[in-house]
């Protein structure tokens, strides 16, 4: 009796993993384009094809949840941005943006390489 629990856990565990996990596969077999002796070959998902959410207001956009982490990291730009000296608005703007642009890369190749 003693030699099926291990196996049993096995079991148990793959399945709780398909489960949890069964939205990834849909997408990845829905992706999938080609398969062969070579392996799969997934096709990139279409930017097209879903539709932009529209823009949350001001008011909208600073009534999000936010965390300690998001306040800390807040406060830190603010004291980055007045090191900076900027002239106007209009500089400060652009480092902003370039900032989120920044980290909307980073991002986006952490997705791609996990």
């Amino acid at each position: 009796m003693d030699s099926l629990i291990w196996p049993s856990v096995v079991v148990i565990i793959g399945i709780a993993a398909i489960l949890i996990l069964r939205p990834a596969f849909i997408r990845l077999i829905d992706r999938t384009s080609k398969v062969g002796k070579n392996g799969l070959t997934f096709e990139r998902p279409q930017e097209g094809g879903k539709p932009e959410p529209t823009p949350l207001s001001f008011d909208e956009l600073m009534k999000l949840p936010i965390t300690a982490s998001i306040l800390d990291r807040e406060k830190h730009i603010k004291t980055y941005l007045q090191t900076l000296n900027l002239k106007d608005d209009g500089e400060k703007i652009d480092v902003l943006i370039r900032s989120l642009s920044f980290s909307r890369l980073e991002v986006e190749f952490n997705n791609i390489s996990t």
